[in-house]
């Protein structure tokens, strides 16, 4: 059983994605949990087995499949994910200190990430548009 779509949303915003060769839409707004998915998260409390185990191999597996890649690992937050991308980095040549540009707006968990991975946060400026960093600055 996997928990996507288990869980309905009432969307009020959303925004879209390319993922892959999939464009998909990511909704905001508010979550309500359905019985069925309640029973499931039950389960996972009762087993002891939050971190890894069936469910979480399960995710892996098809969000691997959804985005059309070999693998996938699930981390348990934003900031373990940014330092489990930024720790590849060392296997395509990157050092020690070695700058990483982030965008001046951002959470701290970004920077901190980078330091975390051994790398120097080098903080530049966005575009007010897209807020995306802007390569001009």
């Amino acid at each position: 059983m996997f928990l996507s779509g288990l869980i309905q949303q009432e969307v009020r915003l959303s925004f879209t994605v390319k993922v892959g060769y999939k464009k998909m839409k990511i909704p905001f707004g508010t979550i309500s949990v359905t019985e069925k998915s309640k029973k499931i998260i039950n389960e996972l409390l009762e087993s002891s087995r939050l971190s890894c185990g069936k469910y979480v191999r399960q995710f892996e597996k098809r969000f691997a499949e959804l985005v059309g890649t070999k693998e996938a690992v699930a981390v348990s937050s934003g900031t373990d994910g940014i330092a489990l991308a930024l720790a590849v980095l060392y296997e395509f040549g990157a050092k020690r200190g070695d700058e990483i540009i982030i965008p001046a707006l951002s959470y701290v968990a970004t920077g901190n990430a980078v330091l975390q991975a051994g790398f120097t946060p080098v903080f530049v400026d966005i575009k007010r548009k897209t807020l995306n960093i802007d390569p001009l600055k």
